[in-house]
């Protein structure tokens, strides 16, 4: 992801964010999908970070992760861990 991609997205309130073409990751409060677009979460792309999990989790592992979108509905989405 370029510098341009990022712009629009990011609402950090901070101007000293630098691409030194250095890969950074930047924490978004949300991201825009759509209605009938699609967007793949993957690695080095915009990825979902699983922190403080209850348990380990492994390859071949399925879970559920909750996405809370602006309309206040909760998506349950069905993930599986696979190594890329």
């Amino acid at each position: 992801m370029n510098a341009d991609e990022l712009d629009g997205m990011i609402e950090s309130g901070s101007d000293d964010l630098q691409m030194q073409d250095v890969m950074q990751m930047v924490p978004l409060q949300s991201v825009e999908i759509l209605s009938g677009d699609r967007l793949n979460f993957e690695p080095g792309s915009l990825h979902i970070m699983l922190i403080d999990l209850d348990k380990a989790i492994h390859l071949g592992d399925s879970l559920i992760v909750t996405l809370s979108l602006d309309s206040g509905e909760d998506l349950e989405v069905a993930v599986k861990v696979e190594e890329r």
